[in-house]
C-alpha cells in the first residue's frame, strides 16, 4: 500500500492529505541559524545535523523558509501586545499605522494585555471602529496600571517611615510589601504563562504565518527613589538587633532581599518558556520600545537587563528590537525585515516520551536557535490529532472557467455569536500560479457549515489563458486540520 506522510509542526498544526493506506508520521521544526551578517539563508540539507534525545537522527526532508509582512502570500495572524502606562498619541497613531497599512481583510487578530488578557477582534470591517475597539482596551489596560501603581509607590514610602516610627512592624510589612509588588509585577512586566497557554489554544491551530508585536514604553517600569534610602535604614537597624533577635534579624534581611530581587525585573523573566512558546508555534516576535521621556529621573539599573531579554527572543525567533521615540513610524521597520529559517524534518519513531531536541550546523561562526524540548505529552496529543478523521477535498471539477469542489470532514463547534447553533467553520484558499511559479490569482474567505461539510463554486478570472497549476487549501477552523488539493490545468 502507498504510504501516506502526515507533516506537522510540534505543537502547531497538522497538514497532510486524508487518504488510506500505511501513515507514516513526519515531524517539522522551524529553525534560525544566525551570523555575523543577521539570519543564514544559503544553508543546504547537508549543513545540518539533527539529535533527539542525544541520538543522531536522519533528516528525512528539509526546506528553506522565508517571511516577510511586504509579501503577502496568504492569511496572517497577528497578536498585539501593550505594556504600557496609558496609551496617547504615539500608541493611537501606531494602532492606526498597524490597522490602515499591515492588518488584512481576514488576517486573525488577537489583542494580550495585561488586564484584559487575550481579545480576539475581527479584522474586517471599518478600520476606525478596529483602531477605536484596541485603543480602548489600551486605556482600560493604563488606568489600572495608574492605580496599582500608585499602591505600590505608597505602601514603599510607608515602609521608609515606618523604619523609624514603628520598626517592631517592619517584618510583617517588608513580607507583605513584596508580595504586593510581585502581584503587580506579574501583571504589568512579567509575562503571565497562563496567558501563553490560552494564547497557544487560539494559534496552535493556525497554519499560516504568526507575528507577535509587542509594544513596551520604557516608563512602564517603575522607579524607586526612596527604596534605597529605606533598604539602608533597615540595614543599620537589622545589624544593631541583639543576638537574641537574630532569627528576627535575618527574617528581615530575608525579606528585604525578596524586594530587592524582585526589582531586578531580568531576573525573574521566564525567557526560556516564552522562547520555547514562540519558537514552537513559529510566532516572529517584534519588540516597539518606547524611549522614557528626558525628564523622567533614572531607572537604577533596572531597565538594561531587561531590554536584553527583548533583544534575544526578537533575534531568536526571526523579529526586530526597536529602541524608538516614534512607534508608529517603526512598524515599517518591523515591516520590511524579512525572517529566513528552515525547516528539518524527521521521522517519529513511535515512542511517547519527552524529547530534546539539539540541532548542529556545519558551518563555523553561527548559531542555531530552535525549540530544545518536546514534553510526552505534547507528543501524545499529536499522535491523538493523527488518528482522527480529518478534512478532505473531493469531487473536483473544472468546466471552462466553473471550478467545483466539496470540503468535508469538519468537525463542528458552538457558534461564538449565538452559544447555541452548532456550526463547522472552514477557510478556504485558491492560489492560480504560472509557469514562473507566481502567484497570479489569489482568493480566500472563511465559511460557516451546519452539516461538517460545504459545496464550493467559483469562477476563475476568464482574463488567464494558458498552463497552471491551480492550489486549494482548505483549513478547519475548529480542528486546526488542514488540506491541498493541487491540481495542474489549461484555461484557454
Amino acid at each position: 500500500m502507498p504510504k501516506h506522510f502526515v507533516i506537522l509542526f510540534l505543537i502547531t498544526a497538522l497538514t497532510g492529505f486524508a487518504h488510506p493506506g500505511e501513515t507514516e508520521t513526519l515531524l517539522k521544526i522551524p529553525v534560525r541559524v544566525a551570523a555575523a551578517g543577521g539570519l543564514e539563508k544559503n544553508l543546504v540539507k547537508k549543513d545540518f545535523k539533527l539529535f533527539i534525545n542525544e541520538e543522531p537522527r536522519n533528516i528525512v526532508a528539509f526546506f528553506s523558509k522565508s517571511r516577510s509582512l511586504y509579501r503577502v502570500k496568504s492569511k496572517r495572524n497577528f497578536v498585539l501586545c501593550f505594556n504600557i502606562t496609558e496609551g496617547g498619541k504615539n500608541t493611537e497613531d501606531a494602532v492606526s499605522h498597524f490597522v490602515q497599512h499591515i492588518l488584512m481583510d481576514g488576517d486573525g487578530l488577537i489583542i494580550h494585555s495585561p488586564v484584559k488578557k487575550i481579545v480576539r477582534l475581527d479584522s474586517t470591517g471599518d478600520r476606525q471602529k478596529i483602531a477605536g475597539d484596541i485603543n480602548k482596551i489600551v486605556k482600560k489596560n493604563g488606568a489600572i496600571y495608574k492605580t496599582d501603581l500608585e499602591r505600590v509607590v505608597g505602601n514603599l514610602e510607608d515602609l521608609a517611615r515606618m523604619v523609624a516610627l514603628n520598626p517592631v512592624s517592619i517584618t510583617y510589612f517588608i513580607n507583605t510589601y513584596a508580595r504586593l509588588f510581585n502581584d503587580f509585577k506579574m501583571k504589568f512586566l512579567i509575562p503571565g504563562l497562563s496567558n501563553y497557554n490560552q494564547l497557544a489554544s487560539y494559534l496552535a491551530g493556525e497554519t499560516e504565518e504568526k507575528w507577535l508585536i509587542n509594544f513596551r514604553e520604557e516608563k512602564v517600569f517603575p522607579t524607586f527613589p526612596n527604596f534605597q534610602a529605606a533598604k539602608e535604614k533597615i540595614r543599620s537597624y537589622t545589624a544593631g538587633m541583639k543576638k537574641s533577635q537574630a532569627d528576627r534579624a535575618a527574617d528581615i534581611n530575608s525579606g528585604l532581599d525578596a524586594i530587592e530581587k524582585a526589582m531586578s525585573f531580568s531576573e525573574s523573566y521566564p525567557m526560556e518558556a516564552i522562547l520555547n512558546f514562540m519558537l514552537g508555534l513559529n510566532i516572529n516576535y517584534n519588540v516597539i520600545f518606547y524611549k522614557r521621556n528626558t525628564n523622567t529621573p533614572g531607572n537604577n539599573g533596572i531597565t538594561p537587563g531587561y531590554i536584553g531579554v527583548f533583544k534575544n527572543l526578537a533575534r531568536k525567533t526571526g523579529g526586530i528590537f526597536i529602541d524608538t521615540p516614534n512607534p508608529a513610524a517603526a512598524l515599517n521597520a518591523v515591516k520590511k525585515n524579512i525572517d529566513n529559517y528552515y525547516e528539518v524534518v524527521f521521522k517519529f519513531n513511535g515512542k511517547l516520551e519527552d524529547k530534546q531536541i539539539r540541532v548542529e550546523v556545519t558551518k563555523p561562526g553561527t548559531k542555531v536557535f530552535c525549540r530544545e524540548r518536546f514534553l510526552k505529552e505534547e507528543i501524545n496529543a499529536i499522535v491523538e490529532m493523527i488518528g482522527e478523521a480529518g478534512i478532505k477535498i473531493t469531487g473536483y471539477t473544472l468546466n471552462g472557467y466553473n471550478l467545483k469542489f466539496k470540503v468535508s470532514g469538519l468537525k463542528i463547534a458552538k457558534d461564538e455569536t449565538s452559544g447555541s447553533s452548532k456550526t463547522g467553520l472552514v477557510r478556504i484558499d485558491i492560489k492560480l500560479i504560472n509557469d514562473k511559479n507566481e502567484v497570479i490569482h489569489q482568493t480566500g474567505r472563511a465559511l460557516r457549515s451546519q452539516e461538517g461539510s460545504i459545496d464550493i463554486s467559483v469562477n476563475l478570472p476568464a482574463a488567464n489563458r494558458g498552463y497552471f497549476k491551480l492550489t486549494i487549501e482548505a483549513v478547519d477552523l475548529v480542528s486546526g486540520r488542514k488540506t491541498e488539493l493541487n491540481k495542474y490545468i489549461k484555461l484557454k
